[in-house]
């Protein structure tokens, strides 16, 4: 703050997606006020991008760039993605954990649980498929499965993927999926729309929600019969240090209120798509608004 510094650190793909919180980076739009009643404005923010090898982690470039240079270069900033968030604190986790097994679980929704199956085969299925009467695993099942193969499982950090992805690829695999590198990669909401199950990871007191929040019940797009209410979470409670997963929320949405706290006014974020091959042609160097 003391410098108006934000710093990312870029690694693979086709182009980085600058992802900037809760203010538009290119707005005259005061952030900080001095004493003095000098101010520090949004679009007076230094950008510093750290171009790292995902191999060795070495670095390969640095980039300072302002958000007028880059709306020069690339275009305007998008306009914000409204992200709603959940706080489990601390005694909410406690609580969790001092379960045995260490799961908070509520059951299907009656409206869900009557589409529901035990045990379906689902190596043919996509997982972004549209859930159904014929492929449906109930909570209970989900559950099943994540006390057995899930909890103590390392959830390991990665240079490429964050935890939240490799969560999803482990739960898709475990449930039965074969999915290819590009499903695992799609996104979208629900994280495994063809089970309308929502997947996190949960190693500190906030947990993003994305654009949906069962807070507010609206219909689910391509999930018919699904509301944010009904759609279902696993919520996994790792170790900050280790990864190590210890416990986990499998519910539907409609319980999540009786036990955390929605966050009252919703973050946002707003984004800018950069070429990769923008970063990796002032490899060796460092650059200024190039």
């Amino acid at each position: 703050m003391r410098e108006w510094i934000d710093t990312y650190i870029v690694t693979t793909g086709d182009s980085y997606n600058l992802q900037v919180w809760n203010r538009n980076p290119a707005a005259m739009s005061v952030q900080i006020e001095y004493a003095s009643g000098d101010t520090l404005l949004a679009n007076e923010v230094r950008f510093v991008f750290v171009r790292v090898n995902p191999n060795n982690h070495q670095i390969r470039s640095i980039v300072v760039a302002t958000p007028e240079y880059l709306e020069k270069k690339f275009g305007r900033f998008g306009k914000p993605t409204i992200k709603h968030q959940m706080i489990i604190t601390p005694g909410s986790r406690a609580k969790v954990l001092a379960n045995r097994p260490p799961i908070l679980f509520h059951d299907d929704l009656d409206s869900v649980r009557r589409l529901t199956r035990k045990r379906v085969s689902l190596a043919k299925c996509s997982m972004h498929g549209e859930p159904s009467a014929a492929s449906l695993l109930g909570l209970r099942t989900i559950r099943d499965v994540a006390e057995a193969r899930i909890i103590g499982k390392e959830i390991p950090q990665s240079a490429t993927k964050n935890r939240g992805q490799i969560l999803e690829e482990i739960v898709v695999r475990m449930l039965g999926y074969a999915p290819s590198e590009g499903e695992l990669l799609a996104g979208g909401y629900p994280d495994i729309r063809h089970q309308a199950l929502e997947v996190k990871v949960q190693d500190a007191p906030t947990v993003d929600l994305g654009r949906f929040s069962p807070q507010f019940e609206e219909d689910v797009p391509g999930c018919p019969s699904f509301t944010t209410a009904s759609v279902r979470y696993l919520i996994v409670l790792t170790d900050e240090a280790t990864g190590v997963a210890r416990g986990a929320v499998i519910c539907p949405g409609s319980k999540l209120g009786e036990h955390f706290t929605y966050v009252s006014d919703a973050s946002f974020k707003c984004q800018r798509s950069i070429p990769m091959e923008f970063f990796d042609k002032f490899a060796g160097r460092v650059v200024v608004n190039p």
